[in-house]
């Protein structure tokens, strides 16, 4: 009797490095994407905040 051989064992770890190296290079490209998306927008004007009282007449008498 043969041994099986090695080669579906060397393939399943080939495949699983190369679906680990694709993986690192997505997150890596969303990564840059972000930082990018983070740069690219613009800062905002002053924050003003406006505060108004508003005043209601009285209430008639009953």
């Amino acid at each position: 009797m043969r041994a099986q051989p090695a080669r579906p064992r060397r393939a399943r770890r080939q495949l699983g490095i190369l679906l680990a190296a694709v993986a690192v290079l997505a997150v890596f490209a969303g990564g840059i994407a972000l930082g990018m998306a983070i740069h690219d927008n613009p800062q905002s004007g002053p924050l003003v905040t406006v505060e108004r009282t508003v005043e209601l007449p009285p209430a008639p008498a009953r």
